[in-house]
Formats: structure tokens, sequence, C-alpha cells
């Protein structure tokens, strides 16, 4: 029993060191494409990889692409830009490694900066997105609703389609509880 422990031992410990080994190899690899990259006057450095809805992924994936990420791409000239929501990011890593997991705390270390974005209001949100639009003139939108009134009987007067595509928008996503997000997406 103890030679059979002590090969498994052994087998064990070569396939951790092949996996140490493969992982220099492949961070020499991608520092030598960036060099090749930076000597090419077309292309600007540094290169820059964005993940975005990290949060939304299988806590499993989640862990497994940060760690990837740290292990695997930590060569000069290559950064990872990662966008999610850190709350609901720290409770997929609470769910696989459990609730009393200080799942922000585990984040920390994947991240070297880090910046939180405001949200803006329902209302800046659909003032911006209505803003984007290509409209016809208001009065060939809409007849009788160039005048609105609010629970206090104040009038509302809008100078073009876009502002009052964007009120609208505004009023239902109020209304539903939509999310900025899903304002968005439209689910």
């Amino acid at each position: 029993v103890a030679g059979e422990l002590n090969k498994l031992l052994n087998r064990a410990l070569k396939e951790h060191q092949n996996v140490k080994d493969s992982i220099k190899l492949f961070k020499v690899k991608v520092g030598q494409l960036v060099d090749v990259l930076k000597a090419n006057e077309e292309i600007s450095l540094p290169i820059l990889i964005f993940i975005d809805e990290l949060d939304r992924c299988r806590p499993n994936y989640a862990i497994e692409l940060l760690e990837g990420i740290k292990h695997l791409f930590g060569v000069r000239g290559l950064y990872f830009v990662v966008a999610t929501n850190i709350e609901q990011l720290s409770h997929s890593i609470k769910a696989v490694y459990g609730s009393d997991f200080d799942g922000k705390t585990y984040l920390k270390r994947f991240f070297d900066l880090q910046y939180s974005l405001t949200e803006p209001s329902r209302k800046q949100f659909c003032t911006e997105i209505s803003s984007k639009m290509i409209c016809p003139k208001l009065e060939n939108l809409v007849y009788g609703l160039k005048y609105l009134f609010d629970d206090a009987g104040y009038q509302y007067t809008f100078s073009s389609a876009q502002e009052l595509i964007g009120f609208v928008l505004d009023r239902h996503a109020e209304y539903f509880e939509i999310s900025l997000r899903d304002i968005v997406t439209g689910k």
C-alpha cells in the first residue's frame, strides 16, 4: 500500500510540475506575442481584453475564469478589464465556497484597480437613450400628448420627440418597475 501511495504521490507531483511548467511557457509565449506586437508600428499597446457581466455567469465558471486570468495572463502589456457587479459576484463566490465565505475579500486578490460607476437616475438614463434616437418632428409623432400633467397638476411641455419618448420610457419603466439593464435589453 505504501509503495502504491508513493507512486500516486510522485505522479501527482510530476503532473503539478508539468502544469507549472506549462503556465510558465504560456506566459513566455504571450509575452513574446506582446513584444512582437509592440514592434509593429501599426499596433498600439497595451492590449486590453474586456470581460462584461461576469456576475451573470455560473459561479464555478466565474471563479475559474478569474483564476485563469490571474495565473495565466500576468504578462506586461496585456490587461483585463472586468465589468461586473462586485456585490452580485461575491454572492456567486459564496454559492461555491459556502455562505460564511468572505466573497468580497476573495475577489480583491484578482483586481489591481477597482472603479465604481454611479448608476444614473432612471430619468437621466431614459433621456440619454431617447436623445440618440432619430425621430420625426414632435407634431408628426404624437397628436394630443404634447402637454401632459403630473399628479400635482404640473404641465409638462416637450420640445422634441426625443424628449417625449424619454419621458414616456421613464414613466413606463417606473410603473412596471423595469431596471436600467432591462430597459436596454428589452427583457
